[in-house]
């Protein structure tokens, strides 16, 4: 962060270096990046439910009943997998675009910002950048990334950006006492929230207890001998 302040009031203005380190990557010769819209942000009601639930982010329209829960679970990728594998398969060439000062990352200074306002709200085209140059390139989103006939989309992650700003007026009241992040949360514009009870046992808890039922199987048979 960098501070600069008016030497009257002695108060500081803080400016984000995340356009700078940005801009110097950017510009970086030999390294290629790619931008995938992947993101999930809270702005409002219309950023619908946000479910974490095993070790995957879904947005959904509307707020889950228990049995869709157990459809979502299913849906998920499993925990912990160290399989990356790709969601976004290229469609067509690359076009080329041009980027401003303008436009966008208002908590930047201008030289820094690199916006593309002919891609906002368009989450079919990735950003391609190489040796400073940008590019848009359409892409299709695997099937793996949709859930419940289209109601839950899957994410990289949640930005809860406008979001937490209301919680924290709110206050503990915004947090569900009973939310355990491993068991699955739901986030909405109300706040952080336990999953209701659902009956779908997660393949981690299925393997714990195979060996249990082994167990009684064995003592019953040795039992009736």
């Amino acid at each position: 962060m960098e501070a600069a302040g008016s030497a009257s009031t002695g108060h500081k203005r803080f400016i984000s270096a995340e356009g700078c380190y940005s801009h110097v990557a950017a510009h970086t010769a030999g390294l290629r990046i790619k931008v995938a819209t992947k993101q999930f942000v809270g702005m409002g009601r219309e950023s619908g439910q946000i479910y974490a639930l095993r070790g995957t982010v879904w947005r959904c329209e509307r707020q889950l009943q228990a049995a869709e829960l157990a459809s979502l679970a299913a849906a998920s990728a499993p925990e912990c997998s160290t399989r990356l594998a790709g969601v976004h398969t290229p469609r067509g060439e690359p076009e080329r675009l041009r980027v401003s000062g303008s436009g966008c990352g208002g908590w930047m200074p201008a030289e820094h910002r690199m916006c593309a306002p002919q891609l906002k709200g368009d989450p079919s085209r990735d950003l391609i950048l190489e040796n400073g140059a940008f590019a848009a390139q359409r892409s299709e989103a695997s099937p793996t990334t949709v859930a419940l006939g289209g109601l839950c989309r899957e994410g990289a992650f949640f930005h809860m950006q406008e979001w937490k700003k209301r919680w924290a007026s709110d206050g503990a009241a915004s947090v569900d006492a009973h939310a355990r992040p491993h068991e699955g949360i739901r986030i909405a514009e109300t706040g952080i929230h336990a999953l209701p009870q659902w009956t779908a046992l997660r393949p981690s808890d299925a393997a714990r207890e195979e060996p249990a039922r082994g167990e009684r199987r064995k003592g019953k048979g040795g039992g009736k001998q």
